[in-house]
């Protein structure tokens, strides 16, 4: 009855931290909370599942005599959060990590990253790698992972099943399967009898976007990342709350207030380590340029 998800741990050593950064001012005993130490021991932790293989055990599980049991086979699940943490970077484990989930479970499907080898595609996940790539600054895998897992990209690769082109299930089959491009059937889910009511294509695709674009939030919890990945020297992306334009090694854009307030903007150039600060104070409605 006992055990634990390894992507879970990974996942709070990202959240956590920023969790306690965004609280200190408004809950500070969250935020003493958050510090006692539990960060580290998780850290901890997540290093222990460290497969000598190249990769991040998926979980642990216990038996009916509490011994443990170990799910060791290399899954997209447990590897995409321990990139987004910096766990896999702070250990020396960053570059082995990529060059075998790039090489086993990304390189050979053309829809996204499946979950295991030859298995599934989950955008709830493979975008997660998306974002993965680009905290580890490798812009090129960033985009080839955005574009593969479009609708588009669907369609040219399996044009004759319509759901994955307009609207998707939670997962896609893989290669492996019987029927690639199809999925399975649910009692529970509308997976097979109703294939376009699943969220996790759609989302994830804006939040892949918007990670290549480099925008993400920052680690003080006060505002946003503006770091462009996209390799190409040009390129516009204008959402409702900010438009941003890459020409060169120019970035400018403009923040649209939904409320009154401020926020920090750290942006940086592309190619560049070095970061510009902006304090932006907007009311409501208003729209606020910036520019590197």
């Amino acid at each position: 009855a006992h055990g634990e998800s390894i992507p879970n741990s990974q996942m709070a050593l990202y959240v956590l931290p920023l969790v306690a950064n965004m609280m200190q001012e408004p809950a500070a005993d969250i935020t003493t909370m958050l510090r006692d130490g539990r960060i580290d021991r998780l850290q901890a932790a997540v290093e222990k599942q460290w497969n000598a293989n190249g990769w991040y055990n998926r979980a642990v599980l216990r038996g009916v005599s509490n011994q443990p049991i170990m799910i060791e086979g290399l899954s997209l699940e447990s590897q995409v959060w321990g990139l987004i943490s910096g766990a896999a970077k702070q250990n020396n484990h960053e570059n082995n990590l990529i060059e075998r989930v790039e090489a086993t479970l990304d390189r050979p499907s053309m829809i996204g990253a499946t979950l295991s080898e030859g298995g599934m595609v989950w955008p709830a996940v493979s975008q997660l790698l998306t974002w993965g790539y680009t905290r580890a600054g490798k812009a090129n895998l960033a985009w080839r992972s955005l574009n593969r897992n479009t609708f588009a990209m669907h369609g040219e690769q399996y044009p004759a099943i319509w759901f994955g082109i307009w609207g998707a299930p939670d997962g896609i089959n893989g290669i492996q399967s019987s029927l690639p491009g199809g999925t399975w059937v649910s009692a529970l889910t509308p997976m097979t009898d109703f294939p376009v009511m699943n969220a996790n294509a759609d989302s994830m695709s804006l939040l892949g976007l918007l990670r290549v674009c480099g925008i993400e939030p920052s680690a003080d919890g006060k505002g946003l990342v503006i770091r462009p990945q996209v390799p190409r020297k040009r390129f516009v992306l204008d959402t409702k709350l900010i438009r941003l334009e890459v020409d060169g090694t120019t970035v400018k854009g403009e923040y649209r207030a939904q409320f009154g307030g401020t926020i920090n903007l750290y942006v940086y150039a592309p190619g560049s380590t070095e970061m510009k600060p902006f304090l932006l104070a907007f009311s409501a409605g208003q729209r606020v340029p910036f520019e590197v």
